[in-house]
């Protein structure tokens, strides 16, 4: 089998900020599972190294060369059609979609990695590596384009994942205090279902050692990351996916939460991202939807402005350690960045930078120290800690972010 990469082009880096900040795309949920776990699916591999920028390298550093090896995109769908077209790849070939838009590429290793350190940009990466044979992909591949397309297809990642799941016998304790419609329950372990009602006429999936406590309703497609609670009278709709150690209450609808957040209380998250170690507080709402059923605009680093989101229907991105307080509102299509902490009467800016902190009556900076330190207390309580790694890829994210606030 040859090792494959999924590897971050910088353009498609800052379409995916402030998630993209502190992780490859590769890692963003969707449906089931991470990207590089559905690659990995997909080819038949036990895994799939990923490659980021510079600075994310203390997470991803690089491998020994193995050799020859596959590199994707790693905003690049895994359908069958790609797959096949990727695995049938010779040698020092590159698939493009454009003359300049490279799709991946198998090479030597070292050959890719030399040219990777300099160049994260497609048409700079595609002349670096001077491939002496090229392919057009001849059907439309699908890219992520942004965080918004994490829920927006998520129905799809569902579909996809849970083609090969099979049904297993559901225990008898969790029948007998359970109502449970539909046959398509999956259950990944052990895991503790009380008086809940549950729509599994869609896929409901409950990974291993999470809780979904009584009067919990979910109705399918769902993803129920390890450890994550589902809190009493707590409405889910699908397509919506909880990464592992999540708190979840109040309504949500098709919505990702990455990992290790909660959204414990009431009120409303919809069509919504969020990252890991985010709080959201007893009654903040999120708008989905104008007023007058226009297409919403969301805040683009890559152009710096408000671009349109290609959906009527967009909430909330909200990338690492934000939090918000109590009955915040958050007006529709709103981006929050990195360590970020919101709160106030009325509604913030739809566009809030990394290390803000503040809501409608103004923002000043978050200073990195405070930053530093509560995220250290948060991780804490996840039995987590706040490594070197994770302190200096704050500080660049820090850096990086200066030019949207108003540093005092």
């Amino acid at each position: 089998m040859i090792p494959t990469f999924l590897f971050d082009l910088r353009e498609d880096w800052m379409r995916f900020l402030p998630l993209s900040y502190t992780r490859s795309i590769a890692d963003m949920l969707m449906g089931c599972m991470p990207l590089h776990q559905r690659w990995a699916h997909a080819m038949g591999l036990p895994k799939i190294h990923r490659l980021s920028i510079p600075y994310l390298r203390a997470y991803y550093p690089l491998p020994p060369p193995p050799g020859d090896a596959l590199f994707i995109r790693s905003t690049l769908w895994p359908n069958l059609s790609t797959v096949q077209l990727l695995q049938q790849l010779p040698p020092n070939t590159a698939l493009l979609i454009t003359d300049t838009q490279l799709l991946a590429l198998r090479t030597k290793a070292s050959h890719f990695f030399a040219a990777y350190q300099k160049h994260q940009n497609s048409t700079e990466l595609l002349a670096a590596l001077s491939p002496s044979a090229t392919q057009q992909s001849h059907q439309l591949p699908i890219l992520l384009r942004n965080p918004v397309d994490l829920f927006r297809l998520n129905a799809q990642a569902f579909e996809y994942d849970c083609s090969s799941l099979v049904s297993s016998e559901i225990p008898s304790h969790i029948h007998r205090d359970n109502r449970i419609f539909g046959d398509q329950l999956y259950l990944l372990g052990q895991a503790d279902i009380k008086g809940a009602i549950i729509d599994a006429t869609q896929p409901v999936v409950i990974d291993h050692g999470a809780v979904i406590m009584p009067g919990a309703m979910l109705k399918g497609p769902i993803y129920i990351g390890p450890r994550t609670i589902i809190k009493m009278g707590a409405r889910i709709y699908g397509p919506t996916s909880f990464g592992p150690y999540c708190k979840i209450g109040g309504e949500v609808n098709n919505s990702v939460v990455i990992g290790y957040s909660n959204k414990a209380h009431d009120g409303y998250l919809g069509n919504s991202v969020l990252g890991s170690w985010c709080n959201i507080g007893a009654d903040t709402n999120t708008s989905n939807l104008k007023n007058n059923y226009s297409e919403v605009r969301i805040w683009s680093y890559a152009e710096r402005r408000f671009v349109p989101s290609g959906t009527i229907f967009c909430g909330l991105i909200m990338g690492d350690h934000s939090k918000s307080g109590i009955n915040v509102m958050f007006n529709t299509g709103t981006t929050v960045g990195v360590s970020c902490n919101i709160y106030g009467t009325g509604y913030p800016r739809t566009f809030i930078p990394s290390f803000s902190w503040g809501g409608p009556q103004g923002l000043r900076t978050y200073k990195l120290d405070k930053a530093l330190h509560t995220a250290s207390i948060v991780m804490q309580r996840r039995n987590q800690s706040l490594s070197t790694a994770d302190v200096q890829i704050l500080q660049k994210v820090f850096q990086l972010s200066a030019a949207y606030r108003n540093d005092d």
